[in-house]
């Protein structure tokens, strides 16, 4: 089979860029003003996310992505973001009541010094974070070339259906959890890391399907991509979170991540079938058929077990988030699981295609697993510690 040919990239995105880089910026003076919070940040940190939200707005008028009402993914990701556009416009997170912020928020505010501008500060750093990461996914959604992806490669049409309804399914289910927020007292009584979980969790899907979407490398999504993980990922390692499950993950991992850098000739199928395995036993490990059987049997619905009895996907999905009291959250954790599922199948067909994978998007698959799974072991611990 012939190399796959791109078509020529309409427009220049450099205005966007410079949008997304003055995020960039004040993303971090933002987290600079709350290593020691005072009465003054909270002003100063009101005008940044003012910033925030006007470069939002250039960056996004400079993309000239589709019309937004033909392509389902963009119409959920854009609608998503004006809502919380409104969400930070018109509430404060000052009127919470302190025994409704979960315990994650606690833990997160403890590295601050003042105890009254806690709340606050934890709140304002994280609605920068994802103010910024939101337009990360907005910039590398508007990039994906969705009829090179049906046209350039010989997937199968069920294949490339299967993986465009999961993609319009993810968004939509994101967009409902981000709606389902309605002010910033909903934001804070949620587990911290979910909306930011969320976000990365739709970027990196984005990314691993732009990465098919590429012949040549794009440095500026690649240079993206690794500030969104290093923004996520923070002080928790993969590895680190992987051997808590149970140590035989990381030797999964790490055979996967060499391979990728390695010379064994065979070292592509190596990093998929590794990367197919980790998924599959780290959900295997938080949700062990024998325990998700007993509680489907008392709390799950029709079709959460199959015709053998054993636990379906989205029974182990819903019993993970069992805990979590958000509808939204639970089917927005269920759709991105399907996502994970149908971008490994997309990237072992094209790996029977010539010219093959290349390392990159090897690399983008490697960071949408890893994105994942740390986004499930972490709503396992919280799950665990309630």
């Amino acid at each position: 089979m012939a190399t796959p040919r791109k078509k020529q990239n309409l427009g220049d995105n450099s205005a966007a860029a410079r949008a997304f880089a003055s995020m960039k910026r004040d993303e971090a003076n933002l987290k600079k003003l709350f290593l020691t919070p005072r009465l003054d940040a909270f002003i100063q940190a009101d005008k940044i996310i003012d910033r925030l939200r006007l470069d939002h707005i250039k960056m996004r008028e400079a993309l000239l992505p589709p019309p937004i009402d033909s392509v389902a993914p963009f119409k959920d990701i854009f609608m998503a973001t004006d809502h919380f556009h409104n969400v930070l416009a018109e509430t404060s997170v000052s009127k919470v009541a302190g025994d409704m912020v979960h315990e994650s928020w606690r833990e997160r505010m403890r590295s601050l010094t003042n105890s009254s501008a806690q709340l606050d500060a934890a709140a304002k750093l994280s609605l920068g974070e994802n103010f910024l990461h939101l337009a990360a996914t907005e910039k590398v959604f508007a990039k994906i070339d969705f009829d090179f992806l049906k046209e350039g490669f010989d997937f199968t049409p069920p294949t490339i259906a299967a993986v465009e309804r999961s993609l319009f399914d993810t968004t939509a289910s994101y967009r409902a959890l981000m709606e389902s927020i309605q002010d910033l007292s909903g934001l804070v009584q949620m587990p911290s890391f979910v909306l930011p979980g969320a976000t990365y969790n739709l970027y990196t899907a984005g990314h691993a399907l732009k990465a098919l979407d590429l012949v040549d490398e794009d440095e500026e999504i690649e240079e993206e991509l690794a500030f969104v993980s290093e923004e996520y990922i923070g002080n928790l390692d993969i590895v680190e979170l992987l051997e808590f499950v149970h140590p035989d993950l990381v030797t999964l991992y790490l055979g996967a991540k060499e391979a990728l850098y390695g010379n064994n000739p065979d070292r592509k199928r190596h990093v998929l079938s590794s990367l197919r395995e980790l998924w599959n036993n780290v959900v295997r490990e938080i949700a062990p058929n024998e325990q998700v059987s007993e509680w489907v049997a008392e709390h799950g619905k029709k079709g959460d077990l199959d015709c053998n009895n054993r636990p379906t996907r989205r029974g182990k999905i819903k019993y993970l988030s069992r805990n979590i009291n958000s509808p939204p959250m639970v089917h927005f954790v269920d759709q991105s699981a399907i996502m994970s599922t149908r971008l490994h199948d997309l990237y072992n067909r094209a790996h029977r295609l010539e010219p093959g994978l290349s390392d990159d998007q090897l690399s983008s698959l490697l960071w949408r697993t890893e994105f994942e799974l740390s986004y499930l072991i972490r709503i396992w611990l919280t799950t665990a510690q309630s």
